[in-house]
């Protein structure tokens, strides 16, 4: 098998993560907890209830996200610890890390409880954040993005590629992503969109005028070191919802994290890719995106 594949046995102990922002999220949750509650211990918290998550966890084999593509990735940060595969169901917009959509979770749902699923690995990136001297540690399961502040300023960036310089950027930033994450940010800057099977990281500067503008394409074992050379401050986004603010020589070594973020599959997402590609991006015979 895949290693980036392994088999599911039926959950348990299910707990649900829904998106607050969305009314409709734990009311859908309820609803699902009511039906199969039979079946499974269920709990079921807001995203945002950190707390009440944590106190929860233990010996919790599957996790339910309700929303869309941002509460997936926050429920990752707190299921790679512990190794517990998610599931999404999308209330959001694309969804595309989304499994079943809202309107037919209640009737698939069951099919992947029954013990028949797989569970897919994705590779997560580990951003060691100094400032001022201090040390930080945050895993990123779509991308790691250092850019401008508030004032609409150009910065500067240097890049070393395993301790030898690659470059040293002037523009609106960087954005390091991995596979995952190139149908994110990177796609928007004009990236590749890569298999999410792929064992590479992908580096795209924003807004650069450098000739070095496209990116490059870096293999696992790339440590790259960010460094800031700008009075003008800059902000390091994690996934798009954890945010700290930077300053002249505060620096970001990134390369990939140890941790892996697990989802519940009903066949490999590979066989799916391309055609969830072509539905949920747009990428039509004939469109221009």
């Amino acid at each position: 098998m895949n290693s980036n594949i392994e088999n599911f046995n039926s959950p348990k102990r299910v707990g649900i993560l829904a998106n607050h922002m969305i009314p409709q999220a734990m009311e859908l949750g309820e609803v699902l907890k009511t039906n199969l509650d039979s079946q499974n211990s269920w709990w079921i918290k807001n995203i945002n209830d950190l707390e009440g998550i944590s106190n929860n966890l233990d010996e919790t084999d599957l996790i339910i996200t309700i929303g869309g593509d941002g509460t997936i990735l926050r429920a990752a940060h707190i299921s790679a610890l512990k190794e517990i595969p998610i599931l999404g169901i999308n209330m959001g917009t694309v969804g595309f890390m989304c499994e079943i959509e809202a309107s037919d979770c209640i009737e698939e749902l069951p099919n992947y409880l029954d013990g028949s699923s797989i569970i897919e690995k994705r590779m997560m990136l580990k951003a060691e954040i100094i400032r001022k001297g201090k040390k930080v540690e945050y895993d990123a399961l779509n991308d790691i993005v250092l850019a401008r502040g508030s004032k609409i300023r150009v910065i500067e960036i240097s890049v070393k590629l395993n301790n030898t310089h690659l470059a040293t950027y002037r523009g609106d930033g960087v954005v390091l992503s991995t596979p995952t994450g190139s149908t994110g940010y990177s796609l928007s800057l004009g990236g590749p969109v890569v298999s999410p099977s792929s064992n590479l990281i992908l580096l795209k500067p924003i807004g650069s005028h450098m000739s070095l503008h496209g990116g490059v394409v870096l293999d696992l074992n790339s440590k790259i070191d960010l460094t800031i050379r700008s009075e003008n401050s800059a902000t390091v986004s994690i996934d798009g919802f954890i945010d700290l603010p930077m300053s002249d020589f505060d620096k970001i070594n990134v390369e990939v994290s140890k941790q892996r973020v697990k989802f519940l599959r009903h066949k490999s997402f590979e066989e799916d890719f391309w055609s969830l590609i072509t539905k949920k991006l747009g990428m039509r015979k004939g469109n221009i995106i």
